[in-house]
């Protein structure tokens, strides 16, 4: 069950999206990847 945890907690701080896009003709790959390790939570940046 620790690994379990330790693997959820890992996805849920980081998570990347892909969309694949259509424009003019072209083919675009859009990613957003957002990392939770660097949030400021309240402190200053």
């Amino acid at each position: 069950m620790i690994a379990f945890s330790y693997y959820t907690q890992l996805l849920e701080k980081k998570s990347v999206w892909f969309m694949i896009n259509n424009s003019l003709g072209s083919y675009y790959i859009l990613m957003y990847y957002d990392n939770g390790y660097n949030q400021a939570n309240g402190e200053d940046l």
